[in-house]
């Protein structure tokens, strides 16, 4: 995720060209392999165990080597050494963009600074960033947040990387109390909390979701479109509401719905989180334990839920 963040910056200052980046980023997926082969790898684990490993993590909202740790599998220590071996993304990152001859290392550093300042980030912020874990950067770029809205927010990032697959970076949350809707999917959850939870996008951007959820191709941000973009909604949902179900916080699920042109308006703030996929830009829109309305601007009024 560093390679996304900092490589957008140097996009922005004409450092990289866009195809640069998108070529410094595969190469970099390229040497860094997934925790689990490189265990098989190092014959720490077998193949069936690092697959059972997987099947649990499609489950649960847990990190592979914590998992594996806790299944008997690895000990903690194995797993740092692992980790090692994946590789530290910001310096995968600086080894890819030299060796393509894009930057130099000092280059890279200079620019580093740059974007240090101009976030204001402190060196335990770089750190945090250079780390690539969506929980230790999630803080800098989300303000002072319900621990709800966290755990939402960052579960979103992680699905995305899980299910999806695809490559992303997160802008800075916004707090507000009226959001303008294009084409927005959403689903609902009720009981010891409510939640209101969408992903929105306009000019057909949905459709990095729902094609790359669905593995096909739509026409447009249709009826098939909505329902695979609701349906990732809904996993992301499931696991939520599963993980809160361990805390003896039960939630349910309502039906996902889709809206075309209205405003989403309250009187408290809500979250929104642009998320970046290439030139394309998704709004992740969350409220929770808050009320709030689905006006039709035509008529000023409230409308039902357009399931």
């Amino acid at each position: 995720m560093f390679e996304q963040f900092f490589g957008n910056y140097l996009v922005g200052r004409g450092k990289l060209s866009k195809e640069e980046l998108n070529r410094v980023i595969q190469k970099q997926k390229e040497t860094r392999a997934k925790l689990g082969l490189i265990a098989v790898a190092e014959k720490l684990l077998t193949a069936q165990e690092a697959e059972e490993v997987n099947e649990i993590q499609g489950r649960l909202d847990r990190r592979f080597g914590d998992i594996a740790v806790d299944k008997g599998f690895l000990t903690a220590k194995q797993v740092e050494h692992l980790l090692n071996l994946q590789g530290n993304p910001y310096l995968c990152f600086v080894q890819s963009i030299t060796e393509a001859g894009f930057m130099t290392v000092e280059e890279v550093e200079a620019e580093l600074a740059n974007y240090q300042e101009e976030n204001g980030f402190t060196m335990t912020d770089m750190e945090a960033l250079k780390s690539g874990d969506v929980d230790r950067i999630a803080p800098l770029f989300i303000p002072d947040w319900h621990v709800l809205y966290f755990e939402y927010i960052t579960l979103t990032f992680r699905m995305i990387s899980r299910i999806l697959h695809i490559p992303f970076y997160f802008g800075k949350v916004r707090k507000q109390t009226e959001y303008e809707i294009e084409c927005m999917g959403v689903q609902e959850l009720k009981g010891a909390h409510d939640l209101f939870a969408g992903l929105s996008g306009k000019n057909n951007n949905l459709l990095v979701i729902a094609e790359n959820f669905a593995r096909e191709k739509f026409e447009g941000v249709n009826d098939d479109a909505f329902d695979a973009v609701c349906e990732f909604i809904n996993c992301i949902n499931g696991m939520f509401a599963s993980n809160l179900s361990g805390r003896n916080i039960d939630l349910e699920i309502c039906v996902p719905c889709w809206y075309q042109n209205r405003i989403l308006s309250s009187k408290n703030q809500f979250y929104v989180v642009p998320l970046y996929f290439d030139d394309k830009e998704v709004d992740l829109v969350v409220a929770i334990d808050i009320a709030y309305d689905i006006i039709d601007p035509k008529c000023e009024e409230p409308t039902e839920l357009k399931g």
